[in-house]
């Protein structure tokens, strides 16, 4: 296959309009249980046969894909950690080559107790919704509310995340070390910021 266009528009294939999406959000469907292989049109180069034959069985316990076009965006598989040297380590290794082939990201989550169709659904969505903040801020722009944060009026009436439990210890102690309240190790040249300071009782 000859490619003309980018990677992903040249060696992706959408999924069938027939597969029923586990998950649509921010303008995306996930599919679950797909084969590597039916997502590629075709061994991409620089790939031998046997890495193919190897990497298309790789099972994606999601794929996300653009709904207008049901082309693929990432994936994500979960599963418990392979030992160093192992098939199962080998056969992870071939897999991320294909995907970093044909142009698609595989976010791998190696987990021991993580797993599940609901474990996920539940990734995938916090990864689109985190994208799609991003693409919305200018942290250059001085947008540096944190994803998921939720900004109002503290108990003392300073503006801060107000669902963040830690909001007002953290002002607090930034106001200590700004005010010069808090020692800091390495004497006066010191160049720690407020998260490194030493309360005083450090050893």
């Amino acid at each position: 296959m000859t490619s003309t266009g980018g990677v992903t528009a040249s060696w992706l294939r959408p999924v069938p309009p027939e597969a029923a999406p586990r998950l649509t959000r921010a303008g995306h469907l996930g599919f679950a249980d797909r084969r590597l292989a039916e997502l590629v049109q075709g061994r991409p180069p620089g790939v031998t046969g046997s890495q193919w034959s190897t990497a298309g069985r790789a099972a994606l316990d999601l794929v996300v894909c653009a709904a207008d076009t049901r082309l693929p965006r990432f994936a994500v598989r979960f599963g418990p950690p392979a030992p160093d040297g192992s098939p199962a380590r080998r056969a992870e290794r071939l897999t991320d080559a294909v995907c970093a082939a044909v142009g698609l990201p595989l976010l791998r989550v190696e987990s021991s107790t993580l797993g599940g169709g609901e474990h996920v659904r539940r990734f995938a969505a916090y990864v689109l919704d985190a994208r799609a903040y991003a693409e919305g801020t200018d942290p250059d722009g001085g947008d540096a509310v944190g994803f998921r944060d939720i900004v109002g009026r503290l108990p003392d009436g300073r503006p801060g995340p107000v669902n963040d439990l830690g909001a007002l210890a953290r002002a607090d102690a930034v106001e200590a070390y700004v005010a010069g309240r808090v020692p800091r190790r390495g004497g006066a040249g010191s160049r720690r910021g407020p998260g490194a300071a030493c309360w005083s009782g450090c050893g």
